[in-house]
């Protein structure tokens, strides 16, 4: 039996993906590995790529894009390893974390979900998981952290660079990389094809701490998460997909009143900021004439 299984999921995203393919491939493992590219109709020739200089990967071909949690779920159902590790393709797998990541997961058999120390392209850190699970409001207030982290607040970074130093339990890990056992994958099932993109991580840690299986971060693995470049219409269809995986999330974990209330929040705080900017200056003739109202559109729709 094949001790891990990679599942990458790509879309237009060539580049990134050969580095992260190479990253893979360039190393030599103490364990078994297959690993697997589902595809989402790129047009950029990554298909082509796969094809031409990666034989020993399995390709996916999906005929549209239907989303990260559906074409990952191909791929899983296909892969037949002990573990499997769910990669964004803009990620460089730095030398021996897939080693002391099965390594972790066998010596320690309730891990059902397994994360690891992410980093920037600059080699600074990046939030890889988070303790809390209380609603939107803990989930503004660590953005806010990192947020202030990222401007350079010191106090802040000593502190995330303090809590992303030891081996623990979390609530939740990034969905940048994600080591599951195959077990604990049988007993919560698979990604929830509802969500297109965003926030299905966040469910599947949900559904596995209620199973009774173990979260779990580790710093000695270490890989860095380049973070795709978007275009401005790309950046728009993001945001409305992310909105909309946000509010089934909630509806899904917290219930429909919970989701309302959520709502009224982003619609307020989107005018807010749609506002705010206007009078700045900072918003262009054409952000005026589809900002903030296709996305609130959007959100005031969902149900």
């Amino acid at each position: 039996m094949i001790d891990l299984s990679i599942i990458i999921v790509n879309y237009n995203s060539k580049n990134y993906l050969r580095g992260c393919l190479d990253s893979i491939l360039n190393q030599n493992h103490k364990v078994s590995i297959e690993i697997f590219v589902s595809d989402n109709n790129s047009s950029d020739g990554s298909i082509d790529m796969i094809k031409s200089d990666f034989p020993q990967v399995t390709l996916i071909e999906n005929k549209d894009n239907i989303g990260y949690s559906a074409a990952a779920n191909r791929a899983i159902r296909e892969s037949s390893g002990r573990y499997v590790l769910i990669l964004n393709n803009d990620i460089e797998v730095l030398k021996d974390s897939l080693n002391l990541m099965v390594d972790t997961m066998v010596k320690n058999p309730t891990i059902g979900l397994l994360g690891c120390r992410l980093l920037n392209s600059n080699d600074t850190l990046q939030q890889s998981f988070g303790y809390f699970n209380l609603g939107f409001l803990s989930e503004a207030i660590q953005k806010i952290f990192f947020n202030r982290y990222k401007r350079g607040n010191r106090l802040v970074g000593r502190y995330l660079y303090k809590i992303h130093k030891k081996f623990k339990e979390v609530d939740w890990i990034s969905g940048a990389c994600i080591m599951a056992r195959r077990d604990a994958m049988d007993d919560v099932g698979l990604m929830d094809e509802n969500y297109f993109m965003f926030f299905e991580e966040i469910d599947l840690c949900n559904r596995v701490r209620k199973t009774g299986w173990k979260i779990y971060y580790t710093p000695d693995a270490k890989m860095i998460h380049h973070g795709g470049k978007s275009s401005s219409a790309e950046f728009d269809r993001i945001m409305i997909e992310y909105r909309k995986s946000q509010l089934y999330f909630y509806k899904k974990h917290y219930g429909v009143s919970y989701m309302k209330i959520l709502k009224l929040y982003l619609i307020l705080k989107i005018s807010f900021l749609y506002i705010k900017d206007t009078i700045r200056g900072l918003l262009t003739e054409k952000d005026t004439n589809k900002v903030p109202g296709t996305l609130i559109s959007v959100i005031w729709r969902y149900k």
